[in-house]
């Protein structure tokens, strides 16, 4: 890593190799996000502020560090002008920081090398979706999978959201916590973004 604790990844096999994994679960249409159902995996939204909050990159780290990963990829879920498609990001708390600072402003996707696990920062639907195993997501939102539900819901009908924000976050919330679940392998939810 560089002093920055991001660099712009600018091999051509790297990032198509990345790029194609991370395709194999989501991936973008004209509507919004496909996301693929694993069985072992849980998805679970949560409300963001121009993505990574202190405590969610806190969370974070430990999530990849428990998952044995060093350094984990940011891939660009829009064509972006003068950005970078993929980004290696440290797994730390200065690395996650220089991702936020830099990405914030776009839809990118953390992931580790294997997309054993994944984190859709959503910056047009304002939104944080964490995504792999029960242990990886519960750790990375620093709370039960059910209670992080709860604390979206709570969010999402906040009396400060206009009638069209509460539909949009209910409707997440809903295709996140009962059909992505009820889904079989291989099946995948839309994310509208």
């Amino acid at each position: 890593m560089n002093d920055q604790y991001t660099n712009a990844v600018s091999d051509a096999e790297e990032l198509a190799r990345v790029q194609g994994r991370l395709r194999s679960v989501l991936w973008r249409t004209p509507e919004g996000l496909g996301l693929l159902r694993k069985s072992e995996w849980v998805a679970v939204p949560a409300e963001s502020s121009l993505h990574l909050s202190e405590t969610d990159r806190l969370r974070l780290r430990q999530a990849f560090e428990e998952a044995g990963f060093e350094c984990v990829y940011a891939v660009a879920l829009e064509d972006l002008d003068n950005v970078a498609a993929l980004l290696r990001v440290a797994v730390s708390l200065s690395g996650l920081a220089d991702f936020n600072h830099k990405c914030a402003h776009f839809n990118y996707a953390l992931c580790p090398p294997d997309v054993s696990s994944l984190v859709i920062c959503s910056a047009t639907g304002d939104f944080l979706a964490f995504v792999g195993t029960p242990e990886f997501v519960e750790t990375a939102v620093g709370q039960p999978v059910i209670r992080a539900f709860e604390a979206f819901e709570g969010f999402a009908r906040d009396a400060a959201w206009t009638v069209e924000q509460k539909r949009y976050f209910l409707s997440l919330l809903e295709t996140l916590h009962k059909t992505y679940p009820s889904l079989n392998d291989g099946q995948f939810v839309l994310l509208l973004s």
